[in-house]
């Protein structure tokens, strides 16, 4: 019998053992209540699901151990157990802010939202903040305050992926009938997940650092390069198909020709989409380097 919650917030582990507990411990503080954890322990070769099984939680809480799939198949796995209103995700080697669920249902309901992130704060190993100290996490940090300079959130999304992490992604569970379930991408999960969100809704960025986001040796994106050659070229041919093809899509500010004449033409040219010219299925666009889990 599942609890009548609002919010499920998905938690996908994979060896983790020396950040597992402080994730939930992060979810435990939430001031958001009306809360339900699901823990994906993802086959985990360390001591992650001992950690999983020993953490004590005052909120509900639903455990599961599976061999290993990958992330996508994890959060699928929690997003079929999800029975609530929204959903969020926390990667296990992160953080939510005390006030996170709180704030973000407030800016989905106010704003009639399904689909939102906020900004990050990027922590060392240790938890300190190196947000303004280390050249990768400042560069994320300056990308993401870039998004309110651009016409619409979906530009900003387009040139990458703004919202760093699935970590950082608060929704409506109805979207999943909208756009599908995580595609098995091993590097762009998140963003090919974002862009189609991006068809069917204006994605909502709250400016406030609501997800501390760790950078470490063993953050999955390091080792992933070659898997981003092929995904992150594919994923945007697939975006721009559904963008440049159809005469009306349900977010009425989704970058598309149809919604911004002129100017979708504009930015694709300006940003080196030089695949505009000749049509979305020769698209190579510039996916540029910079990584999020």
């Amino acid at each position: 019998m599942y609890i009548r919650v609002s919010v499920t917030v998905i938690v996908p582990c994979h060896n983790h053992e020396g950040f597992v507990a402080e994730c939930l411990a992060s979810l435990d503080a939430q001031t958001y209540n009306d809360t339900r954890v699901i823990a994906i322990d993802d086959g985990s070769t360390d001591a992650t699901w001992d950690v999983i099984q020993r953490t004590k939680m005052t909120k509900p809480i639903e455990r599961i151990r599976t061999e290993n799939r990958g992330a996508h198949a994890a959060l699928n796995h929690g997003l079929s157990l999800a029975q609530t209103e929204y959903v969020a995700i926390c990667n296990s080697d992160d953080t939510f802010a005390p006030s996170r669920l709180e704030r973000m249902i407030e800016v989905l309901r106010s704003e009639n939202g399904r689909f939102a992130f906020s900004h990050v704060r990027y922590i060392d190993p240790e938890g300190a903040d190196v947000s303004a100290t280390w050249d990768y996490a400042r560069d994320l940090h300056h990308k993401q305050r870039a998004i309110e300079s651009f016409a619409a959130v979906g530009y900003a999304l387009m040139l990458t992926n703004v919202a760093i992490s699935t970590g950082n992604f608060v929704f409506a569970l109805s979207l999943i009938d909208d756009v599908g379930h995580f595609r098995p991408y091993r590097y762009v999960h998140d963003w090919d997940f974002a862009l189609r969100a991006l068809l069917v809704t204006e994605p909502l960025y709250v400016p406030e650092a609501l997800y501390n986001y760790r950078l470490h040796a063993a953050n999955s994106f390091r080792s992933l390069d070659a898997a981003a050659a092929v995904e992150c070229p594919e994923l945007m041919r697939r975006f721009m198909k559904s963008a440049m093809t159809s005469t009306r899509l349900d977010n009425e500010r989704c970058p598309s020709p149809a919604n911004w004449p002129g100017y979708f033409e504009y930015f694709v040219q300006h940003h080196g989409y030089e695949m505009y010219q000749h049509g979305w299925d020769t698209i190579d666009p510039p996916y540029f380097a910079w990584r999020q889990s």
